[in-house]
């Protein structure tokens, strides 16, 4: 394989790993910001107040849990791809 064949497939492979974490990113701010906003009105309500505060923690850490291991596979797919454009050139 010709080295500026490699070296756009690298940088494609950059970008593609750049555009999952970024779109990652995106859409957990905006699923927190909309859970956000019911959280804030349910915690008005004082008969509900503990839940919901209960239910927020869950649902924090889930979705915190849930977009982490999207990052965790993306850098070890990522990584692993380094690996074999590495085997490649060797």
């Amino acid at each position: 394989m010709k080295p500026k064949t490699i070296q756009r497939l690298r940088g494609l492979k950059k970008l593609l790993h750049d555009s999952i974490d970024i779109g990652t990113d995106f859409v957990e701010k905006h699923h927190r910001n909309a859970a956000d906003k019911s959280f804030d009105i349910l915690e008005q309500i004082d008969p509900i107040v503990i839940p919901v505060k209960t239910v927020r923690v869950v649902y924090n850490g889930t979705i915190f849990m849930t977009y982490e291991s999207i990052h965790f596979v993306n850098k070890a797919v990522a990584t692993l791809g380094d690996l074999a454009f590495k085997r490649l050139l060797d």
